[in-house]
């Protein structure tokens, strides 16, 4: 009588994901228990992540590329479930049945709307102000949005063409003074959604366009003569931009 030793397949169990938030970007670590019949060492195992629209992971689809152990959720998870799968392989390439964690929720960036220009007055000197619907699935509560301003010399600027960025590097401010460089452009800005907890900040979205901005001149007329040393009054009528302003005198 022969007798030939099989080999079992290994099992996994207490399959786990850990990680330190539950937001985009966040390291997601696949963990498990390894065990094996014939006290195999383990080998190579195989990895898998899932999305899934529900808690129990019905109609989880596999993410492409995920293949390790672990996973960073990108924003296409944000609003949904990501579970990681484990197929336990012993030392000789011997694969047992695969098996997956429980799914875990991972939080949705704020989104930007309707982001429109409140432009009472057109002309340099004058405030415009930025406007957006904002939103957020978790309903978490609204942060400082960041927002880019553009000055363009056309009225159809692009997204590759903007024009200046008239403020570098973002602005928590949602207001902007009209220059007079600014005349006989167009304004618009760009805004990223910003919330005070989760996954933060949103995809930007731009603004309407607002233009030809104005322009305009100051002229002062009249004469006058006085002695040297005496004081003067003089009272100028300003009906073009918003204060403060600046008035240079010339001797003739």
């Amino acid at each position: 009588v022969t007798i030939t030793a099989i080999n079992d397949a290994p099992v996994a169990t207490n399959v786990i994901i850990t990680a330190a938030n539950d937001r985009i970007g966040t390291l997601n670590t696949g963990s498990f228990t390894f065990t094996d019949p014939d006290g195999d060492d383990p080998g190579t195992h195989t990895y898998k992540w899932y999305r899934s629209i529900s808690s129990d992971g019905s109609s989880a689809t596999l993410i492409t590329g995920a293949i390790t152990a672990t996973y960073r959720p990108a924003k296409a998870d944000g609003g949904n479930y990501i579970g990681f799968e484990v197929t336990p392989v012993d030392e000789f390439g011997l694969a047992g049945l695969p098996v997956r964690s429980a799914f875990r929720y991972i939080n949705a960036n704020p989104v930007a709307t309707n982001a429109t220009i409140y432009a009472p007055l057109t002309q340099p000197g004058s405030i415009i102000r930025g406007r957006f619907t904002y939103s957020d699935k978790e309903g978490n509560p609204r942060g400082n949005s960041t927002y880019y301003w553009y000055r363009s010399d056309v009225a159809n600027p692009t997204p590759a063409a903007p024009g200046t960025l008239l403020t570098p590097g973002g602005t928590t401010y949602s207001t902007y003074r009209l220059v007079a460089a600014d005349a006989n452009k167009w304004i618009r800005y760009r805004v990223h959604p910003v919330a005070q907890v989760g996954s933060t900040p949103g995809d930007s979205i731009w603004s309407n366009i607002i233009g030809p901005i104005g322009s305009y001149s100051a002229n002062i007329t009249g004469s006058d003569t006085a002695c040297f040393g005496i004081i003067m009054s003089i009272t100028l009528t300003i009906n073009a931009g918003q204060a403060p302003y600046t008035a240079v005198l010339h001797r003739a």
